[in-house]
């Protein structure tokens, strides 16, 4: 039970490693060929298996408010979300705990969104 942060909290520095520009975060990429095992968990805090998209999340220049998404983000004319994952990195590993906690729902939330908006043709 309980909220993943304290687990954000302490991954600061790669809260974004591997993530590109449709693929999330190589620390929280699910890949459905591989088993999932629960004994495989280590004790102690876990990644947050929810993004709750309940505010706005802002870091390294980039940002992200569920009320921002045009009512068009997935029509074929519509542009991509802008992500690069670099300066959401580097403000992660340089800010405090609320920059490393928006930092990671960025870098799980923006390539999730391309990758949908990739998939339906925009």
């Amino acid at each position: 039970g309980g909220e993943g942060w304290p687990w954000v909290d302490g991954h600061a520095a790669d809260v974004c490693a591997g993530a590109g520009r449709a693929t999330p975060p190589s620390s929280t990429y699910f890949d459905p060929a591989t088993p999932f095992a629960n004994d495989a968990h280590p004790p102690g805090p876990a990644a947050p298996s929810v993004l709750h998209l309940c505010q706005g999340y802002r870091a390294g220049g980039q940002h992200y408010a569920k009320r921002g998404v045009p009512h068009t983000a997935f029509s074929c004319d519509a542009g991509l979300f802008k992500f690069d994952p670099e300066p959401i990195a580097e403000a992660a590993a340089a800010g405090g705990t609320q920059v490393v906690r928006h930092a990671y729902m960025l870098c799980n939330l923006l390539p999730r969104l391309q990758s949908a908006q990739l998939e339906s043709g925009s």
